[in-house]
């Protein structure tokens, strides 16, 4: 007698597996569509011509770039808004990225040590998220009367975007 729980569970895989090519083949004859119809962006154009010549070395170079920019963006945005949440207030922040860690250099107000605080909490909440990954964010803090310049290699973020 076949069990009706394993044939249930292998049903839904099959299901899910079935409407997961079927979202894939209409991703692709859409991007098949938009590079026909001259609509589609040099990225993407670039993509396919990479899959279609088949260069092994270039696919995968383009997906470690893609994965790059997704992870750095995404813990970009973990820790600006972890700063907002926890309300760290700072004067100036430059931020020098690579392909697998973000360094911040950020100047804090003299003698606030709630900030200082919050942000080294939201430095080890976002490599603790990130970190299984490959990526991490390092982080300088400064005070205002340490009267440092931000490092040449870093760029300086509009603070009053970070701090409304």
């Amino acid at each position: 007698m076949e069990n009706t729980t394993t044939t249930t569970k292998t049903d839904t895989t099959k299901e899910h597996l079935h409407q997961w090519f079927d979202s894939l083949v209409h991703h692709i004859r859409t991007d098949e569509f938009i590079i026909t119809e001259n609509l589609a962006s040099e990225d993407k154009i670039k993509h396919y011509e990479t899959l279609i010549l088949g260069d092994e070395e270039q696919i995968r170079y383009q997906g470690k770039t893609s994965n790059s920019m997704y992870f750095i963006k995404k813990m970009l945005y973990s820790f600006i808004y972890l700063l907002q949440e926890s309300e760290v207030k700072f004067s100036k922040m430059a931020l020098d990225l690579s392909d697998s860690k973000i360094l911040a250099w950020v100047e804090l107000f003299d003698d606030d040590e709630k900030s200082e605080d919050n942000l080294i909490i939201s430095e080890a909440k976002v490599n603790a998220e990130f970190e299984k990954f490959g990526f991490k964010i390092s982080t300088t803090y400064v005070e205002a009367s340490d009267n440092l310049n931000i490092p040449t290699h870093y760029s300086l973020l509009n603070s009053n975007i970070l701090n409304p």
